[in-house]
């Protein structure tokens, strides 16, 4: 697979570097091919985050990508697969190497009232990369830090169905898998892990509905009894001449316990940006109440955007394994000329296990300076410095330098 990777970015890349057909300029529906290259150097201290740290690394990368699409009006079909050829002296990675391939399907197709969708992924992550606390980009599930060298591969897939779209009343059906196995130097267990859930909506007037939903998990992992998660969920929202109002109440029942809780949703249309804000209880599997909640601004400023997050949650990860995550996230965009900008971000994040009180802290600032050229290339260069601190591993930190130069190619076929 990673050879069959390795050939496709090799022709994106060629595919890429051809000029642009004349028809590329036109808009609209119908089969489209898009390529994004991206040329860059970089060193960085550290780059594994490993205790104690490791060589300095220095190398140059292509990042590739590529989305085959065919959209019309009732249906659409994409394919999209993307990696980072890399090499790299120093470090643990020394050579040329592929890093981070992905491929993903989707297709979908509706009708006035009705939905359907399937979707297919396959990807490969570096354990360094996994430390600490991820967001499963596929399920929204919190997955837990993986340990060791080597790599991990997910494969997996969802279908939807939703029917009564804009109607008094519908409901939803959905299903997915994910497959999660590990490969290398790591004594990290495969695990699998299943879902289904259905969902109902009533329309009580024109402006408020009544959702209830049903979902149903099973976690399995080499070596232990399968587990299974029932989740049971009712909520009320209702849209407000300056955003909406909602109300959600869940209960969570699983092998160590029942989790349940209640949250109050506020969101802000405001004239220049989004507010968004919410307040809840949870009560965990171990009969402790804690509070959640969730705090997201957004503004767009004369020549720039401001953005700014802050979330507490207690909710199951990836493995089942009940976990406290308290996030922070600011960023800032801000041009400084016709065709010159800067970006600042910072995100933050602490996740503890209940079961076992250990926490993991990891937090990302970067400062980017992009300066936009002839014939729709960009250039950035940009620091980056990363920190993660494991309770009974220790802490870790890296600074990384960067310059790139991308572009993207799009036409239709």
């Amino acid at each position: 697979m990673r050879q069959g990777l390795i050939g496709l970015a090799v022709a994106a890349a060629v595919a890429a570097a051809l000029p642009r057909p004349a028809a590329a300029q036109d808009e609209g529906g119908g089969p489209r091919l898009s390529f994004g290259l991206a040329l860059g150097v970089d060193t960085a201290s550290n780059p594994g985050l490993k205790v104690p740290a490791e060589d300095r690394a220095t190398g140059a990368y292509a990042r590739l990508s590529f989305t085959l699409s065919d959209m019309t009006r009732l249906a659409g079909l994409s394919l999209t697969g993307s990696g980072i050829l890399r090499a790299d002296a120093g470090g643990d990675e020394d050579g040329i190497y592929l890093e981070a391939p992905a491929l993903r399907l989707s297709w979908n197709r509706e009708s006035a009232d009705a939905r359907l969708t399937a979707t297919g992924f396959w990807r490969e992550d570096d354990l360094d990369t996994l430390r600490g606390l991820t967001l499963d980009p596929e399920t929204g599930e919190l997955i837990e830090g993986a340990t060791g060298e080597g790599t991990r591969r997910q494969t997996g897939g969802d279908l939807g169905y939703e029917w009564g779209r804009g109607g008094p009343w519908g409901f939803t059906l959905g299903a997915g898998l994910t497959d999660t196995t590990y490969h290398g130097a790591t004594t990290e267990p495969d695990r699998r892990s299943l879902r289904a859930s259905a969902g109902l909506r009533f329309a009580l007037n024109p402006a408020t509905d009544l959702n209830l939903g049903l979902r149903r998990s099973r976690y399995e992992e080499d070596g232990r009894p399968a587990r299974d998660t029932t989740r049971l969920e009712a909520g009320v929202s209702r849209a407000l001449p300056d955003g909406s109002l909602g109300l959600t109440l869940y209960a969570e029942d699983t092998e160590d316990g029942t989790r349940s809780g209640l949250s109050l949703g506020r969101v802000w249309d405001l004239p220049d940006g989004r507010l968004s804000a919410s307040l809840g209880l949870t009560r965990t599997i171990a009969g402790r109440t804690g509070v959640t909640g969730s705090l997201d601004y957004a503004r767009d400023l004369p020549n720039g955007r401001l953005t700014a997050g802050l979330a507490r949650s207690i909710a199951a990860g990836s493995g089942d394994a009940e976990t406290e995550v308290t996030r922070l996230n600011l960023g800032l965009m801000q041009e400084i000329g016709p065709r010159t900008a800067v970006n600042f971000g910072l995100t933050a994040a602490e996740s503890t296990a209940t079961a076992t009180g250990l926490s993991t802290r990891t937090a990302t600032a970067s400062a980017t300076l992009s300066h936009a050229l002839p014939q729709d290339w960009s250039l950035d260069a940009g620091l980056r410095h990363r920190l993660r601190d494991e309770d009974g591993v220790g802490r870790a930190t890296s600074d990384t330098l960067f310059l790139e130069l991308r572009r993207t190619w799009d036409w239709p076929l």
